[in-house]
């Protein structure tokens, strides 16, 4: 737009009018809005960002801490072995577990009964 504004005198200098001045003031106001809007919605974006990677690293610690507490061993992450893969082997040992617990209180049960009679 400026360039239609714009006249080239004899000698080769290109010059402006007041008014074109003040039009290309105008467009230079606008243009620096907008990159500032744009550079604090870059940042505000950033900070989600960052803030996502920071829940991911933390339920990926706690994942791996229940998986650990549960299962004895620390998971080993990869396209074959997912969150959801842990959650899983979490589900099947927990089972085991309770199925050893009621096994056990069966026996229990069984041995306190025969000492009574």
């Amino acid at each position: 737009r400026l360039a239609r504004l714009a006249e080239q005198r004899e000698s080769g200098e290109i010059g402006l009018s007041g008014d074109a001045i003040f039009q290309a003031a105008i467009i230079i106001e606008s243009l620096c809005g907008a990159t500032e809007k744009a550079v604090e919605g870059i940042e505000r974006l950033e900070r989600s960002e960052t803030q996502l990677i920071d829940e991911r690293d933390m339920a990926e610690t706690a994942l791996a801490d229940m998986y650990m507490a549960v299962t004895g061993e620390p998971p080993e992450w990869s396209n074959h072995f997912t969150f959801g893969d842990a959650v899983e082997r979490v589900k099947e040992r927990l089972t085991q577990i309770e199925s050893m617990v009621y096994e056990l209180r069966d026996a229990m049960l069984t041995l306190a009964g025969e000492h009574q009679l």
